[in-house]
């Protein structure tokens, strides 16, 4: 964590985990940004075959075009033109 003053009430094990919402020892303090980033980590779900795949779909077309626009000729300046 950052170190920096904490302002909010944070459960160490998540009640959709099955900790228990008023159990002392199941709570701490956070900063806002540790907090979000917490709960951003534990609300994170494994991608499903179909996102997965359209990411990589995603990603092959990405760097096809990547690779297409290394491979392109530049356009002539205006002096190159005439």
């Amino acid at each position: 964590m950052c170190c920096d003053y904490g302002n909010e009430v944070d459960h160490v094990q998540p009640l959709q985990w099955g900790g228990d919402p008023w159990a002392l020892d199941n709570l701490q303090v956070l900063c806002r940004g540790c907090h979000i980033e917490k709960t951003r980590r534990e609300n994170r779900r494994p991608l499903s075959s179909a996102e997965r795949k359209w990411r990589e779909f995603v990603s092959d077309l990405i760097l096809q075009d990547l690779a297409t626009k290394r491979h392109r000729k530049p356009l002539p300046t205006v002096t190159e033109a005439m």
